[in-house]
């Protein structure tokens, strides 16, 4: 029990230090996308995941879906404002949409590019360790 419980204290402490910073304006980012990075930081300092965190996590997860039911209420009640504005809207989301999927479509062509390369050509690697 107290292993899990050091696991939800990490948790919550990088959260904490992210609201911080994102409510004294020190980073313009939301808390938690803050707080997240932090943990990640110190996942991949740590050098893996512990179980204690893996199974926090596991836990959280399973409730994941009530925790958009605030935003379904918020939606629900500004209904007039969302149908008034219905096409900027409906643009931003078909925009952001697209955009996202040129941008990993090049991501994943440079990368496969990059990793084809560097298999038909050995000395690329070594190359690249020494840079």
């Amino acid at each position: 029990m107290v292993p899990m419980l050091v696991a939800l204290t990490k948790i919550m402490v990088w959260l904490c230090a992210g609201e911080i910073l994102s409510r004294l304006n020190i980073i313009p980012v939301p808390g938690p996308v803050i707080g997240l990075v932090f943990l990640y930081c110190q996942i991949t300092y740590e050098g893996s995941l512990s179980d204690e965190l893996g199974s926090v996590a596991d836990r959280l997860l399973q409730f994941l879906g009530m925790l958009f039911v605030p935003a379904g209420v918020g939606v629900v009640g500004h209904l007039d404002r969302m149908s008034a504005e219905a096409l900027p809207i409906a643009a931003a989301i078909i925009g952001g949409t697209a955009m996202t999927i040129v941008a990993t479509a090049f991501a994943a062509d440079r990368i496969g590019a990059h990793a084809a390369a560097r298999h038909t050509n050995p000395r690329a690697e070594a190359q690249d360790a020494a840079a």
